[in-house]
Formats: structure tokens, sequence, C-alpha cells
């Protein structure tokens, strides 16, 4: 069976609209060398309503709310992002059109490489939080002290953004086993 094009379907109205049966247009489209079943011809029958064009919700401004936040802050999920731009823009966005524009502005999604934990970002961490407890006079009498780091690190998510000429950065990921056994 033939698709009918739009100048067809609108001869398709035109007969219908001057009487002719389906099967008479039927015969009409054979005698040219183009067979059309009558569903098909009933399809046409009438014109399908234009598609809905209304005003886009991601606009540029929007779009560049994304790329700062992302900048700012490259942990911050979609999820956050949606919630930032209902808040500043009063728009409500999709979480697939927020990492589609987050792909065309060049971020990439996927998961951090591990490394151990005495890499030159987690060595300043670790030693600006020491030099705070020495400062605010820790007696470190109501410490537990365990073989695991209770320090936040700067860089410590098992997933995150990054742009296309940034490298994915280290993260300290805990392999060993329990303690306690």
């Amino acid at each position: 069976m033939t698709r009918i094009n739009r100048e067809r379907s609108q001869e398709v109205r035109l007969m219908r609209a001057n009487g002719k049966s389906t099967r008479e247009i039927q015969e009409l489209f054979a005698s040219l060398g183009i067979e059309v079943s009558q569903s098909t011809l009933r399809n046409h029958f009438q014109e399908k309503p234009p598609r809905r064009s209304g005003p886009r919700k991601l606009q540029q401004n929007i779009v560049t709310a994304i790329k700062n936040e992302t900048k700012a802050d490259d942990e911050l999920t979609a999820h956050g992002v949606k919630r930032k731009i209902q808040a500043d823009f009063g728009v409500s966005l999709g979480l697939s059109s927020i990492r589609k524009a987050r792909r065309k502005l060049g971020w990439k999604y996927g998961r951090t490489r591990f490394t151990p934990m005495i890499r030159d970002h987690n060595k300043e961490a670790r030693l600006r939080q020491a030099l705070q407890w020495i400062e605010s006079g820790e007696t470190w009498h109501d410490v537990l002290f365990t073989d695991e780091s209770t320090i936040a690190l700067e860089h410590f998510a098992s997933r995150l953004i990054t742009g296309l000429n940034k490298v994915l950065p280290l993260v300290v990921q805990n392999k060993g086993g329990h303690s306690g056994k």
C-alpha cells in the first residue's frame, strides 16, 4: 500500500466533499496507479489539526542558568537544577530537558574513578581539618577512632557531571573490609 502525501490527502477531501464514496475514490486512485486501502482513505477525510507550537520553556536565560548552576556545583543533580529553575523562573522543566540541555552545553554524566586517600587534594583537606581542630582546642576525649576517614572530602561523590575539556576528578573510595569481625 502507498502512503498518501499532503496533496493527495487534499484531493481525497475535495472528492469526499463533492459526494464521492470511499470506493469511488479508491478506484480513481487505482486508475492513477496508486493503491490505497479504504481505511487509509477514511483517515484522510478530515484534515489533521496542526501540532501544538507554544512558547518554548527552555529559553536562553534558562539555559544560561542551567550552565551556571552546573558550573558552580558539578555534583548538582537534575532534580536540584529543576528545583532552582522552578524557584528562580517559575518554570517547571522536565528532567530529560535539563539533561539534554546539559549535554548540548558539553557536560557529560558518568561514574567517578577512585584512588587511595593520599591524593594531594585530599591531603590538603585533611590538613585544613586538622588545623581547624587544633585551633578550636580539640582534646580528642570524646572521639572514637576507626580506620575510615571522618573528614568530609572536597571531591567525594559516586557520580558527577564534567565538562568536555575537564578531567574527571579522582575520588576516594574505601575498598577495605569490616574491622569488627
